[in-house]
């Protein structure tokens, strides 16, 4: 057991890579780590909190099908 973020979490070690799970409550996934050519370190935080989505201008919206 290991702690990221203040928050009690399992280790699970992949071919893939490095996965920490919240052992408290739900099961989310905290971290993530993956080496290789293209090495990725990942840290999820403000997981259930709200998050604010701004529609952008339609000029700002690529829209590939109105390419043709």
């Amino acid at each position: 057991m290991t702690k990221t973020d203040g928050q009690e979490a399992v280790t699970i070690n992949t071919p893939e890579g490095v996965f920490l799970v919240a052992t408290k409550g739900e099961p989310f996934l905290l971290k993530m780590t993956t080496s290789g050519p293209n090495p990725l370190d990942l840290t999820f935080t403000g997981i259930n909190q709200p998050v604010q989505v701004d529609v952008p201008a339609d000029k700002d919206v690529y829209a590939p099908d109105a390419i043709g």
